[in-house]
């Protein structure tokens, strides 16, 4: 039998990410699929869609932003088995 994880809401803007996310990545890693919502967008794009919700993404210039980087240790599913 196959294990399915769904998180949601998960906001990184906040100190010390990796620390929070820490704590749930031995559940993640041991699942088989992991899919997980982030509350807010992050982007390069600077230009809002006309009619599109409040644009609210935490903006990147160049890489990813620290807060992002921490995902690595949930293993979200990015292909399916």
């Amino acid at each position: 039998m196959s294990e399915i994880l769904l998180l949601g809401d998960l906001i990184l803007d906040v100190p010390e990410p990796d620390h929070w996310l820490a704590g749930i990545a031995p559940l993640t890693r041991a699942a088989d699929v992991v899919i997980g919502h982030l509350e807010v967008p992050y982007t390069s794009v600077t230009d809002e869609v006309p009619g599109s919700v409040a644009f609210t993404s935490l903006f990147v210039t160049s890489g990813r932003p620290r807060e992002v980087n921490g995902l690595a240790l949930l293993k979200f599913t990015t292909e399916v088995p």
